[in-house]
């Protein structure tokens, strides 16, 4: 693998431990998010059942306005008043029951019976106390076994309000739990991916590049002062780092055989100034042979012409005294 490849596989990695944290953050907003509307979720329902309680409280004392009025023209407000309650009891119940999940309040069908009843029972008062008298309504709801009714009504609601709140509770204990959980995955993921990579890094760093170039610069230094018995590795890898060792392996194979070429051209030039002072040395002795011999023979000739001179002078003394002889006969 190239150095190039190794530095891209290493950016991938990075980016592979980028993408994890995002994904892991998208899914924990979405889990967040399901966690809060849970807990939007009990709240509203608690609200619900508190306010459904306080309209039960609200309808019961307008029930006792009815009780006291003196006539059913007086008894008529508190009657109207306890329709108001009654109206917003079911409106209440009917959209709460519209956003309800399945098995999300398992106890709203029993408080929701209830919750009918008391509203039926209510109403048929409110309709006594308006049209017939407030005595009528009197008897029909001041007894203990309608207010025994209505206490069991307003136990199931705090009931069931109580275990909203323990839902509640629970699902914030939960979402603690969740943040906490996910602190410490978001920390173990990027530390230790961190970690991971800077260690990758290192290694890629040290041990594949730095290390090999290092080996790769010492090789070269000492082949260039001279070392061409500096062992080269048998790279047949294809990254760079054995391109280079190939590299200085034809480097040095052709300085090699440059070096031994020079060798060869010094070999080359000492012999041929020596075959060039040994021909020197020859002609020099040739000539001074020669010149020798010339100065010989030119001093034989010398010697020749001297002697040929004296005979000639001793003829000529000769012939002279002969002359002379001659005269003096």
């Amino acid at each position: 693998m190239t150095i190039k490849m190794r530095i891209i596989l290493l950016v991938g990695c990075f980016a592979l431990m980028a993408s994890a944290i995002t994904g892991l953050g998208i899914i924990t907003i979405g889990d967040y998010n399901r966690i809060l509307r849970d807990v939007s979720v009990a709240h509203d329902d608690a609200y619900r059942g508190e306010h459904l309680n306080r309209l039960v409280t609200a309808a019961v004392m307008e029930s006792r306005g009815v009780y006291m009025s003196k006539d059913t023209t007086e008894a008529k407000k508190y009657a109207d008043g306890v329709d108001k309650n009654l109206n917003d009891i079911q409106k209440l119940l009917t959209d709460w029951q519209a956003q309800l999940q399945s098995g999300q309040l398992p106890e709203f069908d029993a408080v929701k019976s209830k919750a009918d009843e008391f509203v039926g029972f209510r109403r048929e008062l409110a309709r006594l106390g308006r049209d017939v008298s407030p005595e009528a309504a009197n008897e029909q709801g001041n007894n203990e076994a309608n207010r025994s009714n209505r206490k069991a009504l307003q136990q199931n609601i705090d009931a069931m309000v109580a275990d909203i709140h323990g839902k509640l509770d629970a699902t914030n204990v939960r979402l603690e739990a969740f943040k906490t959980q996910r602190i410490w995955q978001f920390l173990l993921i990027a530390a230790g991916g961190i970690i991971a990579l800077l260690a990758a890094s290192l290694w890629v760093a040290f041990r594949q590049i730095s290390r090999p170039l290092q080996h790769v610069t010492d090789s070269v230094v000492r082949i260039a002062e001279g070392a061409y018995d500096t062992a080269i590795p048998d790279a047949r890898g294809h990254d760079e780092i054995a391109s280079l060792w190939r590299s200085i392996r034809t480097l040095r194979d052709h300085a090699v055989e440059a070096e031994a070429l020079k060798a060869h051209q010094r070999e080359e030039e000492l012999r041929i100034e020596q075959n060039m002072r040994e021909e020197r040395n020859r002609i020099a002795a040739e000539f001074e042979q020669n010149m020798g011999e010339l100065a010989r023979r030119f001093a034989e000739s010398s010697r020749t012409v001297a002697e040929s001179a004296r005979s000639l002078t001793g003829n000529a003394e000769d012939a002279s005294q002969r002359a002379q002889s001659v005269n003096h006969a």
